[in-house]
């Protein structure tokens, strides 16, 4: 289902018309998931998934100009009313609930670090899968006790993964290493 929404908004870049890309917006085009739905951490169908659009051309483009640019396109993949532009983000995003499957989105642009940031996760998913049965489960419990949420002044999921990946490399033995 995850790669299916990815693959209809990439669907939407590459069928864009000329008069939907901005002039701004040119050269090779990286459409990917990251976070939890593509390190595989993803623990429920309440998830939302996480998209970037790398433009490789535009990389010092101011992002809130970029993403503004990207709204017409991401338009054509989401349920009606439900696109909306949150500039206040660290990461300006476009929220919005993709029509074919219901799944909430948060689109940004550029956002090379939280591609690179999920490989890493991904990786110590790989080493050893006690890191990722504690992960989901503490992610799902700090999200059922209401402490988790970058958005409302509490930790990131991604602050707790990273304190879990710690607490595991400094075991009296190590179940992760040190990548």
């Amino acid at each position: 289902m995850r790669d299916g929404v990815i693959n209809r908004i990439k669907e939407a870049f590459y069928k864009a018309s000329h008069k939907d890309y901005p002039i701004k917006i040119t050269g090779e085009i990286l459409i990917s998931g990251f976070g939890s739905c593509h390190n595989g951490s993803w623990n429920s169908e309440k998830s939302d998934i996480d998209v970037t659009a790398v433009f490789f051309d535009s990389l010092t483009h101011n992002h809130h100009q970029l993403i503004k640019m990207c709204s017409k396109i991401i338009s054509k993949v989401a349920q009606r009313g439900t696109l909306t532009y949150v500039p206040a983000s660290r990461v300006p995003i476009l929220k919005f609930i993709e029509e074919e499957s219901g799944i909430q989105v948060d689109f940004n642009v550029n956002n090379l670090l939280g591609i690179t940031n999920s490989n890493l996760i991904f990786t110590y998913m790989q080493v050893d899968q006690r890191f990722h049965i504690i992960n989901v489960f503490l992610k799902w419990w700090a999200k059922s006790v209401g402490i988790i949420g970058a958005a409302y002044g509490y930790l990131s999921s991604y602050a707790l993964t990273l304190m879990v990946i710690a607490f595991l490399q400094n075991t009296d033995t190590p179940v992760l290493p040190c990548l």
